[in-house]
């Protein structure tokens, strides 16, 4: 799935809301189809986890590393500092809290010592 840089790189859609698939899709950049194959996997995941008996920490833990590998391999530092402001606001997003997160949780362009 291709994502524009400037939204989310979250999808938070349910899978039997046609229209909402449709219009994820198309601010996204994508297509139905592949938006469905990403809401399927997730599920997946999900039913994965529940197998395994994981607790929702071991879980998180678990895709903090997959998001952890794939982040660094995003490129270099700016693009991984861009994907993981992406993937913060997404969450924010995501889950629903007021106003966009603050400033002071944005990276910083001086280096701290």
């Amino acid at each position: 799935m291709k994502v524009n840089p400037k939204l989310p790189i979250t999808v938070d859609v349910d899978i039997t809301d046609e229209q909402g698939i449709i219009d994820a899709a198309r601010s996204l950049g994508t297509t139905p189809t592949d938006i469905k194959k990403t809401i399927d996997f997730s599920h997946e995941v999900f039913g994965l986890a529940e197998e395994r008996d994981l607790s929702k920490g071991q879980l998180v833990t678990a895709l903090m590393s997959v998001i952890s590998m794939l982040v660094r391999e995003a490129g270099d530092t700016q693009e991984q500092q861009d994907m993981c402001m992406r993937l913060f606001e997404g969450m924010w997003a995501s889950v629903g809290l007021e106003g966009p997160p603050s400033l002071l949780l944005r990276p910083s362009d001086e280096q701290v010592h």
